[in-house]
């Protein structure tokens, strides 16, 4: 765990330096910090850091063995997208290292240049990246951090409705990973505008609603595709709320307030005063309460919280954008505030549910 605190105390001297150069290049040098190091750290690792690395380990060294696609797709459980991607790798070089690696930069690559293009403070995004897991990912749920990062790609046909780009990128993520067959209807999420209390009251409804109704809408999702039923016999299948769920919706509802708090309403009154962001700021808005209402229902279905990391990033960038809209004393304690409880929350998690993540203790290839 003394690699946890140290990348902490590393992001926090990026942000530092970050936050004390005003040209773009000082402000992105946190976005190439992180880059780097999550880099080597996922794609150096030992294939015993991380809960399924020794399962790809074990399916990089099946695919050599493979002559052509037809054979890959043949005896591959998993989507075609990651099994071709896999084997052409697998025809550059049998390290499975370097595979790990050019899986990570893709994914690192699309959060960067995510957080690039739509957040206001760079640092404020990656720190509540990092306190939200979004960092430790590649070395926990490699297949989806791919589909994650293609959705990400998304957003911006997302934004401007373009729906033959925006459907093509979707279809290109369920290759990789088939729970981003959620961001097809995700397209239709209407714009919300946060102005009166009905919008708020409409969003809880929501949150209700979602909550309630899962268990019925997934039986429909596993009628449709059966390869899922079998997660309905674990342990997170079995009924009942669980503590990871409740802490999950509490961190996101905390979050959400402290946005309040702070510069919200000045940030959601922007968009009457420019229409060239009114878009983005409408859509990303419907992301941020698709994530709230994901994380609701995972109350009842603990596995949804995968689901969730479709719209992390796109709900961190509404809060820390509404937090640091203007720089004033509520937006610095409310950004300081939102920091440390995603650190809190996410290093609870490693000391008490360490066997969620597999990544401590953490080794390297040499």
């Amino acid at each position: 765990m003394w690699l946890h605190f140290l990348l902490i105390a590393l992001l926090g001297f990026g942000a530092l330096v970050s936050n004390t150069r005003k040209n773009d290049a000082g402000k992105s040098f946190i976005l190439g910090l992180v880059f780097i190091v999550f880099l080597l750290l996922a794609g150096l690792r030992i294939d015993t850091v991380g809960n399924d690395t020794t399962n790809y380990a074990e399916y990089f060294a099946k695919i050599i063995d493979c002559d052509d696609l037809s054979q890959v797709f043949a005896t591959s459980r998993y989507e075609i997208g990651f099994s071709a991607v896999t084997f052409f790798i697998t025809r550059l070089t049998d390290n499975f290292n370097l595979f790990l690696l050019m899986a990570t930069a893709f994914y690192l690559f699309s959060v960067c240049r995510f957080v690039k293009a739509y957040a206001l403070s760079y640092s404020s995004v990656i720190l509540l990246s990092f306190g939200l897991s979004m960092l430790y990912d590649p070395l926990v749920t490699l297949r989806q951090c791919m589909a994650v990062g293609v959705f990400l790609f998304a957003i911006k046909p997302f934004v401007e409705r373009e729906p033959l780009h925006y459907f093509s990128l979707i279809l290109l993520a369920c290759t990789f990973h088939l729970s981003a067959v959620i961001l097809f209807p995700a397209y239709f999420l209407p714009k919300l505008r946060f102005t009166a209390a009905s919008d708020y009251l409409r969003l809880l409804l929501m949150l209700a609603l979602c909550a309630a109704t899962v268990g019925v809408v997934l039986r429909l999702f596993v009628g449709i595709f059966p390869y899922y039923a079998h997660y309905f016999e674990t342990v997170y299948g079995g009924g009942g709320v669980r503590l990871a769920s409740i802490l999950l919706l509490c961190v996101r509802l905390a979050l959400f307030v402290l946005a309040l708090l702070s510069n919200w309403h000045l940030y959601q009154g922007s968009v009457e005063k420019s229409d060239e962001k009114s878009d983005v700021i409408l859509r990303f808005n419907s992301l941020m309460a698709a994530d709230l209402v994901v994380a609701a229902s995972s109350l009842s279905f603990n596995l949804l919280d995968r689901i969730e990391a479709y719209f992390v990033l796109p709900f961190i960038v509404v809060i820390s954008n509404a937090i640091n809209y203007r720089k004033n004393i509520n937006g610095r304690i409310c950004n300081l505030l939102a920091i440390l409880i995603s650190f809190v929350y996410i290093t609870v998690l490693l000391v008490f549910r360490s066997e969620w993540f597999g990544i401590f203790p953490y080794s390297m290839v040499f």
